[in-house]
């Protein structure tokens, strides 16, 4: 309200109580009202009315869902690598990490400690079994091809790079700084030196990824990432093999060498598969643990990556971000700049605990703004800081800075609850406002910086297809597991279950906006293409919602069934116009199902009125 003063607008009136209740269910649930549910909040003239609806969205197993692909998005969620080459395989248990991060939104986990968990939560005491699908976080990061027989130094980049991308997720993930910049020199306009960013690539060097069973070994947890790794050795010493061989044939050169180093290792992979097998570890989750991992052996037609658990380095400098170029070495340790005083060495381990727990600490308060103002843009489609990812000199100023830093003390002092966060932001006067548009405002402040009204949004996909999938009366709402493949026909999940791929993104991802999971999603961007509109028109999913929506008509007459679509659909009654219009598409057809209830359907699905959020 003081911006609003000092800009001298005028807030827009309160939204009408069917226009908010349709709001709110998106916002929080990402699902529509049904119109007898809009119809019940409309007619309650109690004053906690709106509390109570909000408090039972909160309390739904779908925030969970909703609010978790918000998540996902920040952390790069995918299921497989850029490319599928051998030696970068797809995680097997991806969908664990997305599981726990729904779990974490509906059991409203205090956001410390959920950083915590996907940073560190093997190193955090008394850490349950089911958290350490947090690790996901780290354990499915982007992992690069690298032939066995490269040089050292060429796996040495392609190491390197799969570190910065760590540290660049990390850092502008959870602190909104652009750390990465600093790989080669200095930071050009923010407080962050090379140093700087070599300490956290340390601990990145030393953060093996790996899967871990939810029931550890009778030989302990070690026991099946120490099997795997001499498996995934043997596995490509032998397939190496066979290749030379291949080469010496072709060459008419004796084989007998290789003969006997296939024998060898055939026989090596037979015993590890039977040990892998013997270990009784039950379901596994894709995770990291701490592990000396660096890249080492001269010899140019092999070349090993090290996995040497208790054995820690620090990392050099890599003059100019050149990993031949080493320069002194950098203790791992905190972000100076942040640090509560002088950044002292960490000393546990990878460093992987402590760097959470100086996210949390030492940069509580920034830290704390940064997920704020991301919830914040998230619920009103614009951040008071518009550029979420970069809090520093090049990102843009906060529009309400004493409403951010308040919002991120009361944060904190709330133990970090973000259902708290979640419910004050909703509960706001800023939120209530209608989308009413006003000619003199418009004009002192179209992009609305200023909160003078209700931003009008654009379903995002998710909300999009499960609302079509949901008023079609298709949607599943069966939770967890193994994803579905939403180009495929059978697929009514939610669409938070659906996969993600960084190698073959699925065509609804592409088309809709969905951030590039090869890397941090800062935010996403709303785009209108044509091909956007083809596909309403023209995809077998749109086609299939509107054939199953036409067939809730099934028996009523013309006049009932065009307002049952109505209700259904636009959560409200259609107008005389609207009724006539139907009435003449429809009228030459039988009543029940036919092509043209299914192009009515198609209509309304495809409508403003249903794609957008007032």
């Amino acid at each position: 309200m003081k911006k609003l003063d000092e800009q001298k607008l005028a807030p827009a009136p309160l939204a009408d109580r069917r226009t908010l209740a349709r709001r709110v269910y998106f916002d929080l649930i990402g699902l529509p009202p049904t119109f007898e549910q809009v119809e019940a909040f409309a007619a309650d003239t109690s004053p906690d009315a709106y509390e109570r609806l909000v408090d039972e969205l909160l309390a739904s197993p779908r925030f969970g869902e909703k609010w978790a692909r918000h998540w996902l998005d920040v952390v790069r969620y995918a299921e497989d690598n850029p490319t599928g080459e051998s030696t970068c395989k797809p995680p097997r248990f991806p969908y664990r990490y997305r599981d726990w991060v729904i779990g974490a939104f509906n059991a409203d986990v205090p956001f410390d400690h959920f950083v915590r968990l996907q940073l560190a939560a093997d190193l955090t005491p008394d850490t349950p079994p089911g958290d350490y699908a947090a690790l996901g976080f780290l354990g499915l990061s982007p992992v690069y091809h690298k032939e066995p027989k490269l040089s050292r130094d060429v796996i040495t980049a392609f190491v390197a790079d799969e570190w910065d991308e760590r540290v660049d997720v990390i850092t502008r993930g959870f602190l909104g700084l652009t750390v990465a910049c600093a790989r080669c020199h200095d930071h050009k306009f923010d407080p962050i030196t090379t140093e700087d960013y070599y300490a956290l690539a340390g601990v990145m060097s030393n953060t093996q990824l790996t899967e871990r069973p939810l029931k550890p070994a009778a030989e302990g947890p070690d026991a099946l990432t120490t099997v795997k790794l001499a498996l995934l050795d043997a596995t490509l010493r032998l397939d190496y093999a066979k290749e030379k061989r291949g080469t010496a044939a072709k060459e008419k050169k004796s084989t007998a060498p290789f003969e006997k180093q296939i024998k060898t290792f055939e026989t090596q992979v037979a015993d590890l598969r039977k040990r892998e097998k013997g270990l009784d570890v039950g379901p596994l989750v894709n995770v990291v643990r701490d592990a000396g991992t660096w890249v080492n052996g001269d010899d140019p037609t092999w070349t090993t990556i090290d996995y040497k658990p208790g054995q820690f380095r620090d990392l050099p400098v890599f003059v100019r971000g050149n990993p031949a170029r080493p320069g002194s070495v950098v203790p791992r340790r905190f972000v100076g700049v942040l640090a509560a005083s002088a950044p002292q060495p960490f000393r546990e381990g990878s460093g992987r605990k402590e760097l959470a727990d100086a996210i949390v600490t030492d940069a509580a308060g920034l830290t704390a703004r940064v997920f704020v103002n991301r919830a914040w843009g998230w619920v009103f489609g614009r951040s008071l800081v518009t550029t979420p990812s970069n809090f520093g000199a090049l990102g843009d100023r906060p529009t309400h800075p004493e409403l951010l830093n308040d919002l991120a003390a009361r944060f904190v002092a709330n133990r970090w609850s973000m259902k708290w966060l979640v419910r004050e932001l909703v509960l706001s006067a800023a939120y209530r406002q209608s989308s009413r548009n006003d000619d003199k405002s418009a004009a002192a402040d179209p992009d609305d910086r200023w909160l003078w009204r209700s931003p009008r949004k654009r379903l995002e996909l998710e909300e999009w297809r499960d609302a079509t999938l949901q008023v079609s009366g298709q949607l599943d709402l069966a939770g967890g597991g193994p994803s579905d493949n939403l180009d495929g026909q059978r697929s009514a999940r939610r669409t938070v279950y659906g996969k993600v791929s960084r190698e073959r993104p699925s065509d609804i991802h592409r088309l809709f906006d969905l951030p590039d999971p090869k890397s941090h999603g800062e935010k996403r961007e709303a785009t209108t293409t044509p091909v956007q509109q083809l596909y309403f028109l023209n995809s077998p999913f749109v086609r299939r919602a509107a054939t199953a929506l036409a067939r809730t008509t099934a028996g009523k007459s013309n006049d009932d069934g065009v307002r049952a679509l109505f209700r259904r659909v636009l959560l409200r009654e259609p107008t005389t116009a609207e009724v006539e219009t139907a009435l003449r598409l429809i009228k030459p057809a039988k009543e029940g199902v036919s092509p043209a209830w299914e192009l009515l359907a198609q209509v309304l699905l495809a409508s403003n009125e249903f794609l957008f959020l007032n």
